[in-house]
């Protein structure tokens, strides 16, 4: 297909590294609708079996997926052992308050996490720990963390840490600069940025805008990341766990409060009779 210029919004998969995943009971964190197939697989599990679920990665998708695995079988009027398999420590990277929140509401759960514990691979029923052990499971998550598609390496574009297409301030390739990106599968040349959400959805106006002046020769904006922001994760027991800056705390509030800013962001793009459906 030729072009005059192209934008490529195309997100990221899960970071699989050594990991084997082939399995019909495991479940990477992306595309999302492998969450939808796990509810299903979960609900299946035989009612008079305790069930052993496995969460490989402990960034905000382990905790999520950990949080609300509890709470769809708790809904099921039935109990699971749930692990977490962390790698260095649960929300590493993030202050130590919030790390220790995020391990205090599963604990009280009954939900393990193994700090400082990695997986090597995963097998037949099994996951190889990086302290030599096996844990078996009947059903695993991999939130093992995010990466760009290999599209950009694979085409030989000048890429970045992650692999993500080279960009500059424009959200332009550095080496064409027909070429747009956003999102998760972008690095920028002078600076590295998280792989969340909040910077995807301000890029979005920029790129827009950008990709329409580049049709005219006209002038491009720049696209500058916000120092501070807001994070809420659903810690699945009716309660969020809020970042803002020095601000960390935990309670139904910040779960209200993230519900009303995911539903309202959500509602903007509902064209296909999607409000009239039942929640």
């Amino acid at each position: 297909m030729a072009y005059d210029v192209a934008s490529f919004n195309i997100g990221s998969t899960v970071a699989l590294e050594r990991l084997s995943v082939a399995r019909e009971n495991v479940f990477p964190v992306k595309p999302i609708t492998n969450l939808l197939k796990a509810r299903y697989f979960i609900t299946s599990l035989a009612s008079d079996k305790l069930p052993d679920i496995l969460v490989i990665g402990g960034g905000p998708s382990g905790l999520e997926i950990a949080g609300n695995v509890w709470k769809l079988v708790n809904g099921l009027g039935r109990t699971a052992r749930i692990t977490v398999v962390p790698g260095r420590r649960l929300l590493n990277g993030f202050p130590d308050k919030a790390s220790g929140i995020a391990r205090a509401s599963l604990e009280e759960r009954g939900i393990a996490v193994l700090d400082g514990v990695k997986a090597a691979a995963i097998e037949d029923g099994s996951v190889r720990l990086s302290t030599g052990k096996t844990m078996a499971f009947d059903t695993c998550f991999v939130a093992t963390g995010v990466e760009p598609p290999p599209l950009f390496k694979e085409s030989g574009l000048p890429s970045g840490k992650t692999g993500g297409l080279l960009v500059n301030a424009h959200l332009q390739s550095i080496a064409r600069p027909e070429l747009f990106c956003g999102g998760d599968c972008v690095d920028f040349k002078d600076q590295q940025l998280a792989k969340i959400g909040v910077y995807a959805v301000r890029e979005n106006p920029i790129l827009f805008h950008n990709i329409l002046q580049s049709l005219e020769n006209g002038p491009l904006k720049i696209y500058r990341p916000q120092k501070q922001f807001l994070l809420i994760f659903n810690l699945g027991d009716g309660t969020g766990l809020l970042l803002r800056g020095d601000v960390i705390w935990r309670g139904r509030i910040a779960m209200r409060l993230k519900n009303y800013i995911d539903r309202k962001f959500m509602k903007t793009y509902q064209l296909s009779g999607e409000l009239s459906e039942v929640e």
